[in-house]
C-alpha cells in the first residue's frame, strides 16, 4: 500500500493553505515553533500585530520569523533610503536616526514565514495569493498610522532584511514592501469581518515599508463592481500560531 501512496501525484491547488496541516513536521516537530521557555517573547511578538499604538514596541523581537535560503542582494537607491529612514524614525521615535546609520543594501526575499504561516509576494508568482495581507499600518497619503488600530488590505511586493546602527549596535529588521488598497466609503457595509476597499492602490510613502511584526493576517478576496466602480471585499484568514 505504501508503495502506491509514494507514487501518487497530489493536486497542487490550495497546497499553500492546507499542505502544512498534513505534513509530519506540523504534527510532531518543533520547527517553526517556540519552546515554552520563550513563551513570553513569542506572546510579545504576536501582540505587536494588534497593538493600537506604535509607542513602546520592541521592534528587535522577530521571534518565529524565518526566511528562505535564496535571496537577492540589492543596493537601495537614495529615495528608498530616505523613505526607510522615516520609517525607522517612527519605529524609534526617541532616537535621532541619520542617513549614515542605515545599511545601503538589503537581502530581498519572495516569501517569509512567521510561525507556521508562509506569506508570499508578487516577487514569487505562485505566492501572490498568500501575499494578500491585512495590517494596521497605512494612514492617508502614504503615511503611517501611529495611534489607533485599523486594519487595511494590501499586497506584498517582496520582503527584505535590513540593518540599522543604533548606538554601538547594528540591528537587523525584517520588512514587507507593500502596496495598500484605497479604503472605500462603505468599508463596513457587509458587516464584520468583511471589509470593502476600492480596487486601486494608495500612493507610496513611508507606509510602503512595514515591519513584518505588524502583519495581522492573510485575507481572502472577491472582486465586484458597484455603481460603475471596481471594488474588492476582503475577509481575514486567521494566522496559525503555535506556542
Amino acid at each position: 500500500m505504501s508503495r502506491y501512496l509514494k507514487d501518487m501525484t497530489l493536486p497542487t491547488m490550495y497546497q499553500d493553505e492546507f499542505l502544512h496541516l498534513c505534513l509530519p513536521t506540523s504534527l510532531g516537530s518543533n520547527e517553526g515553533e517556540v519552546s515554552p521557555s520563550d513563551w513570553s517573547t513569542a506572546h510579545e511578538f504576536n501582540n505587536i500585530a494588534s497593538s493600537p499604538s506604535l509607542d513602546g514596541i520592541n521592534w528587535r523581537n522577530y521571534s518565529g520569523v524565518t526566511t528562505p535560503s535564496c535571496y537577492k542582494l540589492v543596493h537601495l537607491d537614495e529615495d528608498d533610503l530616505t523613505v526607510l529612514k522615516s520609517v525607522y524614525q517612527i519605529m524609534y521615535a526617541e532616537r535621532d536616526i541619520v542617513a549614515s546609520d542605515l545599511g545601503e543594501s538589503i537581502h530581498k526575499y519572495g516569501s517569509i514565514k512567521i510561525g507556521s504561516t508562509t506569506f508570499g509576494s508578487k516577487l514569487q508568482p505562485r505566492g501572490i495569493r498568500s501575499g494578500q495581507i491585512l495590517a494596521s499600518w497605512p494612514a492617508s497619503n502614504g503615511q503611517v498610522l501611529k495611534e489607533t488600530f485599523c486594519v487595511s488590505a494590501g499586497t506584498a511586493q517582496y520582503y527584505f532584511r535590513h540593518s540599522v546602527k543604533l548606538g554601538n549596535d547594528h540591528l537587523t529588521h525584517y520588512f514587507a514592501c507593500m502596496r495598500w488598497y484605497t479604503p472605500d466609503e462603505d468599508t463596513n457595509s457587509y458587516g464584520n469581518p468583511v471589509k470593502v476597499f476600492k480596487n486601486k492602490f494608495q500612493p507610496g510613502g513611508p507606509c510602503s515599508f512595514m515591519p513584518v511584526q505588524r502583519i495581522f493576517s492573510r485575507f481572502a478576496t472577491a472582486k465586484f463592481e458597484k455603481e460603475g466602480e471596481k471594488k474588492i471585499a476582503v475577509s481575514p484568514i486567521v494566522r496559525n500560531v503555535h506556542l
